[in-house]
């Protein structure tokens, strides 16, 4: 009886105060009709490892007091899908958005060592996003606010016979946006000049500042259409029309940044003004380049994402006529 008492008092810590007496009464009840079966079966008393081994296979106090806990789980099966989707796409842009910052760091003259303080520490800060979501989580589930979750239509998944962007490639492209807004807004910086022998300091030249915030809107507008091509793939109109509305900005942007002729600014106090001239025009040549590269690159991709719609109307009869 000693270690019966025992064993419900350990139960009773872990029940609801006005709960627990009328919980306990049943459990004692239960357990002294266990141990009489157990008694007659023997036919004889129970010593002190019988009882023990009986409450052994009653249960841990912790684990019996839990069956009358309202919450049997921190994120129950149904929540468990999207909690594990959203760690899952989160980690993965964390994860891209770690790589992307290191490798602008090392590709501008830090060390590996030193490009790595430029981005956040990789374990803490997953470490941080992995509780953070779960005790969202969790909240959602203890406090019956989960309902959003499940609030799903068939008509919103997209058609068999429409293409829609991978979601690796989505996820891929909001974590280099992420990157450069962090960038572009000097929340990150790295080394701007080339190290020994040359010493050349590289600097954008003063067109960049004059484009900052349409540049900027052009960044966060990228990652907005991401996010609703995310959430609802069966836009397929919507979103392409986002990203066409997107690159054509971008193309009107870069077209008036490539009107200035002049994009970066070299300086050494190692090499000539002579050789620094020919570094600079060739500098800006290679800008040129780039620019006019990724202009046509745009309006390609407009041409395609058009092609691709036109496509889609099109086969709609050939569809609805199947169906």
């Amino acid at each position: 009886m000693d270690l019966i008492e025992r064993y419900l008092a350990a139960i009773g810590r872990q029940l609801p105060a006005t709960q627990a007496g009328d919980i306990l009464g049943e459990l004692r009840e239960e357990l002294l009709s266990r141990q009489e079966e157990r008694e007659a079966a023997l036919g004889r008393p129970l010593t002190r490892q019988d009882v023990e081994a009986l409450l052994l296979e009653f249960g841990h106090p912790l684990v019996v007091a839990a069956r009358y806990r309202k919450t049997q789980q921190l994120i129950g099966p149904e929540v468990f899908p999207f909690w594990l989707t959203t760690i899952q796409w989160s980690l993965a842009i964390l994860a891209i958005v770690w790589v992307v910052l290191t490798a602008i760091g090392v590709l501008l003259g830090k060390t590996q060592a030193d490009a790595r303080h430029a981005a956040p520490d990789l374990i803490p800060t997953a470490l941080t996003v992995f509780g953070a979501i779960t005790l969202a989580f969790a909240a959602f589930e203890r406090f019956g606010k989960a309902g959003f979750l499940r609030d799903w239509k068939p008509s919103r998944l997209p058609p068999p016979d429409r293409a829609t962007r991978p979601r690796a490639g989505i996820v891929a492209e909001i974590a280099v946006d992420v990157g450069f807004i962090a960038w572009w807004q000097g929340l990150i910086r790295f080394q701007d000049f080339f190290p020994y022998p040359v010493h050349l300091q590289v600097a954008l030249a003063p067109v960049w500042a004059a484009w900052h915030w349409p540049i900027l809107a052009y960044a966060i507008f990228g990652i907005a259409a991401d996010l609703v091509a995310l959430a609802r793939p069966a836009w397929v109109r919507t979103n392409t029309g986002l990203r066409v509305g997107r690159y054509l900005y971008g193309v009107a942007i870069l077209v008036e940044v490539f009107r200035a002729g002049h994009w970066v600014e070299v300086g050494s106090p190692l090499i000539s003004p002579g050789v620094l001239s020919i570094i600079q025009t060739n500098f800006d040549l290679g800008m040129r380049v780039g620019i006019g590269v990724a202009i046509l690159g745009m309006l390609l991709q407009v041409g395609l994402d058009l092609r691709r719609g036109y496509r889609q109307r099109q086969a709609q009869p050939d569809v609805a006529a199947k169906a």
